[in-house]
């Protein structure tokens, strides 16, 4: 079946911005004197701040901060971390070779839209994509399939019709469970591990996974399907 869209997530695929987001949420769980336990940043990549400070102030029990400051102070941190920010090699050359054949794009992202907004801006990403879901705009972030469902109703496509671009297990399984074809990086955690999580195809460069849709999206000679929104 071919593909009609492309949803990307963003931490990890499209900028390299894991270890800015540990430094982060390790300073913010020092500062409020939270236990930084081995594993911790490998337990929840790809996944909310939100979860994550959640799973923390419960093993605490006696802070004073909540979920809502945490992500907030932590997002402020970030934010000046990122200035010299790049997207990751082949990314721009990806984003125009879809947009020269019509694909819809769409970034699916646990970051907060804070952060998310901070990347595009830094990278000049506005302009390449079509959606955004971030962490906000959703009850159940990945591995739940919420947030690439709504990625694809923003683009009024068909899940089963898009690619999904993505990580991290937690990523790719929410992508499987969307119905949509998952794609695995292994710039986070090992192809293997893709993999089993229900990747179809893991692509080491930008120019790979480009060969890779090259044979499989949408007949650029045919009209682009409807972009209208929901």
């Amino acid at each position: 079946m071919p593909i009609d869209a492309l949803l990307f997530d963003m931490d990890g695929v499209l900028v390299d911005t894991e270890p800015l987001h540990e430094e982060a949420t390790r300073r913010i769980l020092q500062h409020y004197s939270l236990p930084v336990p081995d594993g911790l940043f490998d337990r929840f990549r790809g996944r909310p701040d939100r979860t994550l400070f959640a799973e923390r102030l419960d093993a605490s029990r006696d802070s004073a901060a909540d979920v809502p400051t945490l992500v907030r102070e932590k997002a402020e941190i970030y934010d000046a971390l990122i200035d010299d920010l790049t997207p990751r090699p082949g990314i721009p050359d990806l984003l125009r070779f879809l947009s020269e054949r019509s694909i819809p794009r769409a970034c699916v992202t646990s970051a907060t839209r804070t952060d998310q907004r901070a990347v595009f801006e830094q990278c000049g990403f506005d302009a390449r994509f079509d959606a955004v879901v971030t962490a906000d705009d959703v009850e159940r972030g990945k591995p739940h399939p919420e947030p690439y469902r709504r990625g694809a109703g923003l683009l009024d496509v068909n899940p089963n019709r898009c690619c999904v671009v993505e990580d991290s297990p937690y990523g790719i399984r929410a992508a499987v469970d969307a119905g949509c074809t998952a794609v695995g990086v292994p710039t986070s955690f090992a192809a293997a591990e893709l993999r089993d999580a229900g990747a179809t195809f893991v692509a080491d460069t930008s120019p790979a996974l480009q060969q890779w849709l090259a044979d499989r999206l949408r007949d650029p000679s045919q009209p682009p399907i409807d972009r209208g929104r929901h």
